[in-house]
């Protein structure tokens, strides 16, 4: 039995559905997962409607799995959310919403893996509520492949099916995949540097004031 299982949710475009271009990160990666003898699902998402039955059947398993789930988005994507088959943008703040059973399950903790580009903005969901603790996001704030994308997150899970902590394991995703933008950030982590910023934005932003007084 695997340390973790895996709920993949893969939503393409249309135009790439239609031309039949027979990629998909979803079917490489769950043969991959196959060999690794990890546990997952695969479902295929055309909009929002079918991304909430999704969500539903990852939140399903989860309340009742003995191991620490991991939902993986691969989608395409842009600094404000994701795009889905019927191009529709759920942007970050709805996906958080829509999330909401997983979170009332788990209190958060679960990795959400983002196979998007700019995908790591998905942190920004730890904002919309602190009060709920987002576990972490793995992903990359730049434009993604798809090899790196199957590569690097196949090299992830299967370190840390073998024991290695998840810093450890994105390290190795960068090497496998060459690309090293992948990263991992907690949400309180995610938050603590918000603070801080706005701490220093404050501030920077008295000093203004005191010397323009």
């Amino acid at each position: 039995m695997s340390k973790f299982f895996v709920f993949i949710i893969e939503s393409n475009k249309k135009e790439e559905i239609v031309a039949g271009y027979g990629l998909s990160e979803a079917k490489a990666l769950s043969q991959m997962l196959t060999i690794a003898g990890i546990d997952h699902k695969v479902r295929g998402v055309i909009d929002k409607y079918t991304l909430a039955q999704a969500i539903a059947e990852f939140a399903s398993i989860a309340s009742q799995s003995q191991t620490f789930p991991v939902l993986h988005i691969a989608a395409h994507g842009n600094e404000r959310g994701l795009g889905l088959t019927d191009n529709q943008l759920i942007e970050w703040r709805e996906l958080y919403q829509m999330l909401m059973p997983a979170h009332a399950v788990r209190l958060g903790q679960f990795l959400l893996s983002m196979s998007s580009c700019f995908g790591m903005a998905a942190i920004k969901m730890a904002a919309v509520n602190i009060h709920v603790p987002l576990f972490g996001v793995v992903g990359t704030l730049k434009k993604l492949l798809f090899a790196d994308a199957a590569i690097g997150f196949a090299t992830l899970y299967h370190l840390l099916n073998r024991g290695l902590s998840i810093q450890d394991a994105v390290t190795g995703m960068r090497t496998a995949s060459g690309n090293p933008s992948f990263t991992f950030s907690t949400g309180e982590a995610f938050l603590s540097a918000a603070k801080a910023s706005y701490e220093q934005a404050e501030t920077y932003r008295n000093a203004i004031q005191q010397g323009l007084g």
